[in-house]
């Protein structure tokens, strides 16, 4: 298993259900790295766990190079009563390929779900040529205005932000923005914190 799980849960209220969905990466049989989910469905009632599903190669990372999903946000894109408005959204990072040409950093990776299927998003990788690591997102889920963000670090120590708005229906689309403060924070490396 690359990295630690990722896990999520809500409420369906359209189906009076709980879901809770835990994401981890593994090698594969391939020596590939995949994205594997399972999830429990019950209600106060009880429930029950199903099998593994494979989510296969993130696309876009060059072969054997690992990546790390590490966080997840749940939102609905307009009232929570209809199912089909559901969203969830993970985020992670990629491994390095120095050999790769042109060589291959740390970027973000998505995957989510569009209220009917999951998906792969592109690699974004910064604005600026450095690399990227997250441990965090948020969302705002507030009827009109919705803002999904995922927060990291850029390799010399800048803090980003990519953000996603919808307001009043109108999709905004997928931003970078740049949250450090100057001077800039300074990374400290130690090698049991922060990022390997």
């Amino acid at each position: 298993m690359e990295g630690g799980p990722v896990a999520y849960t809500y409420y369906d209220s359209a189906n009076s259900r709980f879901k809770m969905s835990v994401f981890v990466v593994a090698r594969g049989p391939q020596n590939d790295f995949r994205l594997f989910e399972r999830h429990w469905v019950g209600s106060a009632a009880g429930g029950s766990w199903g099998g593994w599903q494979d989510y296969g190669v993130a696309p876009g990372v060059p072969s054997g190079v690992e990546y790390e999903m590490t966080s997840a946000a749940v939102w609905y894109d307009g009232s929570s009563s209809n199912g089909g408005n559901l969203r969830i959204n993970l985020f992670g990072y990629t491994g390095r390929k120095p050999s790769a040409n042109p060589p291959f950093g740390r970027q973000l990776l998505h995957f989510y779900w569009n209220g009917a299927s999951w998906n792969w998003g592109g690699l974004d990788p910064l604005p600026i040529q450095e690399e990227f690591y997250t441990t965090g997102s948020a969302v705002i889920d507030r009827g009109t205005y919705d803002r999904i963000s995922v927060f990291g670090r850029s390799s010399s120590g800048k803090v980003w932000e990519r953000a996603y708005t919808i307001q009043n229906g109108v999709h905004n689309g997928w931003v970078w923005n740049d949250l450090s403060y100057e001077p800039l924070f300074r990374v400290i490396r130690q090698p049991s914190l922060l990022f390997p």
